[in-house]
């Protein structure tokens, strides 16, 4: 028997064994874990980055992998990441449009 596989050592008899199916988990907790022929593999879930071995923040403002206007502004959190329009511009975050100071009533 190698690691990932089971059987009497007849290699008609070898089967996969599925890793990810375990009471506990092979991978970090921030990962997904996808059985392979004999081992398995670790993905880090949307907004973390392998790092060390393990699935750590990824500052998707710092390395520019985030959806936000240019005319927004991009705020990391564990995770994931904020939009918030800047000043003088209305939006989602996403897609922020100009607003026209000259046409909003006082008051």
């Amino acid at each position: 028997n190698t690691s990932g596989t089971a059987g009497d050592g007849n290699f008609s008899s070898c089967f996969d064994i599925n890793e990810c199916n375990s009471q506990v988990s092979p991978c970090h907790t921030r990962a997904t874990c996808s059985n392979t022929a004999g081992s398995f593999l670790c993905t880090c879930n949307a907004g973390f980055i392998m790092s060390a071995s393990e699935c750590g923040n990824r500052n998707e403002c710092a390395d520019n992998s985030n959806d936000c206007s240019s005319f927004a502004n991009c705020t990391d959190t564990f995770g994931g990441f904020n939009c918030t329009c800047m000043s003088g511009f209305r939006g989602n975050g996403t897609t922020c449009g100009d607003v026209d100071e000259c046409m909003t009533l006082p008051g």
